[in-house]
């Protein structure tokens, strides 16, 4: 068992959610027809790979998966050089678009072999001579006119591009010449916008934008370190955007999906570089919607190029240009903006300390619960034929520019406070952080967000008596007093767009000791609406705020809940004081802690919805409701059911995996 140290300086900053983000998923899903579950599953993939014949047993297929996910690559498969003579006829109708390929096929295309039968590479189908210069022509033209001039497909998918035929009477490199003008001619009839995929060898890699790594690493193409370095120069050498390289190793035909460990060698290994991953049955099956933990990852962008940490152990880690990297057995690892990769493709068990000083997170999931548990490490036991995706932790570091640290926008915190991370569920998961900012005193609130929409965000406190604008380069440009310079009972606050200015506004309330009453304030901290009581005016325990788009119209509504003392009464109001909705309470209305509320859309509907937590003396349970008071979710408790301090809420996309996360405190 090898030891090994790795030293390491930990930059954290801002993930910018995107299509691009990795890891990248591709799904190679040969089923037909395809229902209507099965196509929202599709739709989380980034690339499919589906039979052409759908275009004729699911034509909805297209607009539905682009409407679920606007940036899918919608692949077409067929065969560069075989016909399935005995299986089309089921596929689809007879308008389908392998009986009209079937009705043009010459006879005189089929290859022969040594017999002079039709030759065959798969039982029931028949194999093209590649090398017939009409054959090399023709398909071309039917890729066009028949798929891709449906304005359905993003390119063309084309199986079996094999290096050489067997049991012919042609030369390897006759062979290879004729695949080769078929891809040429291909590219010259689809342009050089379509994406043309294709399988088995990268020959031909001078006319297309990838291709799938089929049963990787298959030991006849050169295993692990064969491949991977065929994957790489592929990657620097092809010349149509965008690159589409798919790392996909299966189950050998077993049907094991839950092999998590060749998951995560494939997966990790395809993050090596700038590719694709898929997983499946194998040669005989392409028709599986497996999901994993690790799928769930947002890792942001590449911010180096993998390193074998054997070769480079005493000349320190740091970045290396990508055409030098040159794959051998080892532990290879590549960094992300959120996360790292790590592989061992040795044959030995390893032990790798990732620093002295940076702290690292497992993902936290729900399969292979002994290695995705969430723990905090700063060493790993990784097995040989392994690999695992690691997570920066998540916390804020007081550097000047401390919104580039930690991408904790627009939503608001206590400073110094320790947040803890759920879905919307009630599952923890990720490791808790302190949010802690020294520039400002604890137990100020503070909100981090793009007040004036230029780009360049606001660091906006509330303390006592006054709250305080910070520009980008944390220098104070305004401070104002929303209830008076002689109030000092505490300010609550909350942020967002609540009118057609295309600004931020700054919406107040008021905690223990003062009344309820809500101000509301423009980007520059200005009085724009003297306000209105949200509960009795001699109430004397305060109110606190959020706000959410509780309809869907682009504008956010002010949902209040009362302060310490109150019922825990919600209420909805529009951005003139209109009371939207008369509210509902969120607890037994006999409970006189208060409620602490959030708002943000936890299930993709466009809605928001509104989170609550129960005020001082209450248990910490976290429930949600919808803007008319619906329970959507019984809850859960954020920490000991049985203490009684209640829970604060917020609510933001903490990882960027485009699923909101429920923050406690």
């Amino acid at each position: 068992m090898a030891l090994i140290f790795l030293a390491f300086f930990l930059f954290l900053q801002p993930a910018q959610a995107s299509y691009n983000s990795y890891p990248k998923l591709a799904n190679y899903y040969l089923k037909t027809p395809i229902s209507n579950s099965e196509i929202n599953k599709l739709a989380k993939w980034d690339v499919v790979i589906l039979g052409m014949q759908v275009q004729d047993t699911n034509l909805n297929i297209f607009s539905e998966l682009k409407n679920l996910n606007p940036n899918i690559k919608i692949i077409a498969y067929l065969s560069s050089m075989e016909f399935p003579i005995q299986n089309y006829k089921i596929l689809e109708s007879s308008n389908g678009p392998w009986h009209k390929m079937y009705a043009q096929i010459n006879s005189s295309w089929w290859l022969k072999d040594k017999q002079n039968n039709i030759h065959s590479i798969w039982p029931g189908n028949y194999s093209f001579n590649v090398t017939n210069s009409e054959f090399n022509s023709w398909l071309p033209k039917f890729v066009k006119q028949e798929l891709i001039n449906t304005g359905n497909w993003d390119g063309v998918f084309f199986d079996n591009v094999l290096d050489k035929i067997n049991n012919t009477n042609l030369t390897d490199n006759q062979w290879q010449e004729g695949m080769k003008k078929l891809l040429e001619n291909t590219r010259k009839e689809l342009g050089n916008n379509k994406i043309i995929l294709i399988n088995s060898s990268s020959y031909t890699k001078n006319f297309i934008n990838g291709r799938i790594y089929e049963s990787w690493p298959d030991k006849w193409q050169g295993s692990w370190v064969g491949q991977m370095n065929d994957y790489k120069n592929l990657n620097n050498s092809i010349n149509y955007l965008p690159h589409i390289i798919i790392l996909n190793p299966n189950t050998n035909n077993t049907g094991d999906k839950n092999n998590f460990k060749k998951v995560r060698f494939g997966l990790a290994s395809s993050l090596l570089e700038n590719g694709y991953f898929a997983f499946d049955f194998g040669t005989e099956d392409h028709s599986q919607l497996w999901w994993y933990d690790e799928y769930n990852i947002n890792l942001g962008q590449p911010i180096n190029s993998a390193q074998n940490l054997l070769t480079h152990l005493r000349q320190g880690y740091g970045g290396q240009d990508k055409f030098s990297v040159q794959y051998e057995s080892g532990i290879w690892r590549r960094d992300f903006e959120n996360g790292i990769a790590l592989v061992n493709s040795t044959q030995q068990n390893q032990i790798i300390n990732l620093d002295n000083n940076a702290v690292y997170e497992k993902i936290r999931g729900v399969q292979d619960k002994k290695i995705n548990n969430g723990e905090l490490v700063k060493q790993i036991f990784l097995p040989a034929q392994d690999g695992i995706i690691l997570l920066k932790k998540l916390e804020l570091i007081n550097q000047e520019n401390n919104q580039e640290e930690f991408n904790l926008i627009n939503t608001t915190f206590i400073n110094g406070s320790y947040l803890r991370i759920f879905d919307k569920r009630g599952n923890n998961k990720r490791s808790g952080f302190f949010a802690y900012l020294s520039k400002f005193e604890g137990g100020a609130q503070i909100n981090i967000s793009d007040l004036d929409q230029d780009g360049k965000f606001e660091t906006i406190v509330a303390n006592s008596n006054s709250v305080k604008i910070f520009n980008s380069q944390n220098n104070l440009v305004k401070t104002f007093y929303p209830y008076g310079e002689k109030y000092n009972s505490g300010i609550n606050i909350a942020i967002g767009n609540i009118q057609d200015d295309k600004k931020l506004e700054i919406v107040t309330g008021t905690q223990q000791g003062g009344g309820p009453q809500i101000r509301i304030f423009n980007y520059q901290g200005n009085l724009i609406h003297t306000g209105w009581f949200a509960y009795n005016k001699n109430f004397r325990g305060g109110v606190n705020v959020a706000l959410g788009d509780l309809n869907g119209n682009g504008y956010k509504e002010i949902v209040t809940g009362a302060g310490f003392g109150g019922g825990p009464h919600i209420r909805i109001f529009r951005s003139d004081g209109h009371l939207f909705d008369p509210g509902f309470f969120s607890y037994d209305l006999k409970f006189r802690g208060g409620v602490n509320v959030a708002c943000l859309d936890l299930n993709n509907d466009g809605k928001d919805e509104i989170i609550t937590g129960a005020g001082l003396t209450g248990g910490p349970h976290i429930r949600i409701y919808d803007k008319i008071g619906h329970l959507v979710d019984p809850g859960f408790f954020a920490f000991d059911p049985d203490s009684r301090n209640g829970a604060k809420v917020s609510a933001f996309d903490i990882d960027q995996d485009e699923e909101v996360e429920i923050l406690a405190y």
